[in-house]
């Protein structure tokens, strides 16, 4: 006998649809227009690529390499999904330009 089961009969119902914890729904499809696009305006001028390279060699040491790689993948789907690729680089790149200076405590994580 399935929880769902013994629920509808712990709760008295008679349709099972009514007590599933996790239903199973089909994601909505998106139009293209709908999918959200990131403002560069928003931002302002964003810092060239070389600055942002050199501020992620200064204060990431053990987690330099896993914030470069961070950074390619999201360029690659920045790409894939006709977003921004610059911006999506230097989120990948500075995600975690603490982690090292916090250690291993996430309370401290921005």
């Amino acid at each position: 006998m399935g929880i769902e089961r013994l629920l509808a009969i712990l709760c008295e119902q008679d349709n099972l649809r009514d007590v599933v914890m996790f239903p199973l729904m089909k994601p909505e499809k998106k139009a293209e227009s709908e999918i959200c696009e990131v403002d560069i305006a928003a931002y302002g001028k964003l810092p060239a690529l070389e600055d942002v390279e050199n501020l992620a060699k200064k204060y990431l040491k053990e987690t330099y390499r896993h914030c470069l790689d961070v950074a390619k993948v999201m360029k690659y789907f920045a790409k894939k999904l006709k977003q921004n690729e610059e911006i999506r680089y230097i989120a990948g790149l500075l995600h975690d330009i603490d982690r090292d200076h916090i250690g291993k405590d996430p309370s401290k994580h921005l």
